[in-house]
């Protein structure tokens, strides 16, 4: 570590490592970082009266990680008491390359602080940049090879990018009223940087500049128009093209607003936050349209189906009249002779639903906004509290998860980023009493 006039810092590291789970060739393995700072107010020879403190920052750093334990060594998988008794033995049905070696992350960041008006406005940005390579991942290989996968170093490389950012103030600052505000606001989002020309997904949405959390799924067959296309018994037919762009599971932006006010010996503070764009899987609506639990699902169709026996519901698409249609390999249509017409097949509502309702239509939008937390303090009298053999006591009450609004899910919360029949984020509700002696 250096510094010089207690203004200007800088710091290296170095490491190296050997690691038993790789080959002799590649076990050992170094990585270095580097930081500094520059505090540029201490180096003005006549700082604005305005500017309390202004430093800017950067770093680079190289990571790396290795396998687990017996990752690189083919070993027979046992399984005891399958037959009559006896355990069977079978070999990995993966190719383990000897010559892998670490994966390697670079990371570059850097960004400012400042502070001006007596501290009453502050507030920070980063930067980052965080290049993933020779990744160890396992390719899929042609099964006539006696194999299904391959353990390598892909030459696929992904550029994670980021910006964090914060400001904060105190608008009014009183006697006896004063209010201080954060915000906060960050981004974190995955591309492809480079892809493997061997190994790297053949897709429209796997190219290079491109996101890489991507979510795909196979849809059912619709038409040019984005009508879904029902067979002659009326229900969906499942899609014979490739895999098709869903959308993306990063959010665009996460923020946060917290507020804290003071006013004599009341405080009272709230904190929200929340999330913009992103997307996840909602198995707890699939699931609910599956055994006909959903809300929606208590429609006329299904009332005349299961009280009076008569199938009434007849799906919302269209049917081929004649024709044909070729799709290229990524599923964009190449020719289209098809003829369509409106749906009149009467189905079972249930049975519809049933089989319909899956795939995409449970990709919902994250976007949400929560009340995180709001409290109300009182600090009591010097009096009180001596009456407790204390310097100070006060009392509060505070709360958390309030409120939510979110834009898409109905019976979970989109908060930890994914939902697996979730239960329902809980309401807290809570008393102190602080005594300090």
């Amino acid at each position: 570590s250096l510094s010089w006039r207690n203004a200007i810092f800088l710091e290296a590291t170095g490491r190296n490592d050997w690691v038993s789970t790789l080959t002799k060739d590649h076990r050992s393995y170094f990585y270095p970082s580097i930081s500094g700072s520059v505090v540029v107010t201490d180096l003005l020879p006549s700082k604005p009266t305005w500017l309390d403190m202004f430093k800017v920052r950067g770093s680079w750093a190289i990571t790396k990680s290795v396998l687990d334990p017996y990752e690189v060594h083919s070993t027979f998988t046992v399984t005891s008491n399958v037959w009559n008794g006896l355990p069977t033995a079978s070999y990995p049905n993966i190719i383990k390359d000897f010559s892998i070696s670490p994966t390697q992350r670079d990371l570059t960041e850097f960004g400012f602080d400042f502070a001006v008006l007596n501290n009453r406005l502050y507030g920070n940005y980063t930067r980052y940049y965080r290049l993933l390579h020779n990744q160890i991942v396992k390719a899929k290989i042609s099964k006539t090879t006696g194999f299904e996968e391959r353990l390598i170093n892909t030459k696929e490389e992904e550029m994670t990018k980021g910006h964090e950012i914060t400001l904060g103030g105190t608008p009014i600052k009183h006697e006896n009223f004063q209010w201080d505000v954060t915000m906060n606001l960050s981004q974190n989002m995955r591309y492809f940087h480079k892809l493997d020309p061997q190994y790297s997904k053949d897709a429209l949405y796997v190219k290079e500049g491109l996101r890489a959390d991507y979510i795909e799924y196979k849809d059912w067959e619709r038409s040019p128009d984005g009508q879904m296309i029902l067979n002659s018994s009326g229900m969906p037919i499942s899609a014979q093209y490739a895999n098709q762009l869903v959308g993306y599971t990063a959010p665009k932006w996460f923020w946060g607003l917290s507020n804290q006010f003071r006013y004599r010996d009341f405080s009272f503070g709230f904190s929200l936050d929340g999330r913009i764009k992103g997307m996840s899987y909602s198995t707890m609506n699939a699931r609910l349209w599956q055994t006909g639990s959903h809300p929606d699902s208590d429609t006329p169709y299904r009332y005349e189906e299961v009280v009076n026996g008569n199938k009434t519901f007849i799906a919302p698409g269209v049917k081929i009249v004649s024709g044909s249609v070729t799709y290229d390999k990524y599923g964009q249509i190449a020719e289209d002779t098809r003829v369509f017409a409106p749906n009149d097949k009467v189905v079972s509502y249930e049975g519809y639903y049933k089989r319909a309702y899956s795939g995409r239509w449970n990709y919902w939008d994250e976007t949400f906004i929560k009340l995180r937390e709001l409290s109300l303090s009182y600090r009591m009298p010097d009096k009180i509290a001596s009456k407790f053999k204390a310097k100070r006591a006060s009392i509060g009450v505070t709360g958390q998860n309030l409120l939510l609004w979110t834009k898409e899910f109905r019976f979970s919360d989109p908060d930890v980023g994914s939902e697996d029949l979730s239960s329902p984020s809980m309401r807290y509700i809570g008393f102190n009493i602080n005594l300090t002696f």
